[in-house]
């Protein structure tokens, strides 16, 4: 799209749910990421007072393989990217920033479930 002269790259968005309701631990749903992914937006909600951990992961070979990939708080005043990410006593919804350098994958497992629920929903902007 040009608009005065100058290109535009046209953004959609995508909204994947990758943990749903999770009561226990387990790799839930991966986002399929391509080279026309931009970022990745992956928004955590807990309920029922929650008590876990979280392990944001990435593949490269299709999701024959994950390794630890790294989250971003969006949220909390310290701009550290995490591995992991404890979700305790709270509901309230917390955002991350989640980078994908040549991955093709990308899934939040639940490695640890101490009491609660999670829902974790993965925003995908993508070029057209």
């Amino acid at each position: 799209m040009t608009i005065n002269g100058r290109h535009l790259l046209a953004m959609s968005e995508r909204t994947v749910v990758l943990q749903n309701a999770a009561a226990g631990t387990g790799n839930g749903t991966a986002l399929t990421l391509d080279e026309y992914t931009e970022s990745v937006l992956i928004v955590v909600q807990g309920a029922s007072v929650p008590s876990m951990t979280l392990q944001t992961e990435i593949s490269r070979d299709g999701g024959s393989t994950y390794y630890a990939g790294y989250a971003q708080d969006l949220i909390n005043t310290v701009l550290a990217f995490v591995t992991q990410i404890a979700v305790a006593n709270t509901t309230e919804l917390r955002y991350y920033y989640v980078p994908h350098p040549g991955a093709n994958r990308l899934r939040v497992r639940v490695s640890a479930l101490v009491t609660g629920t999670v829902t974790v929903t993965a925003i995908e902007r993508r070029r057209a």
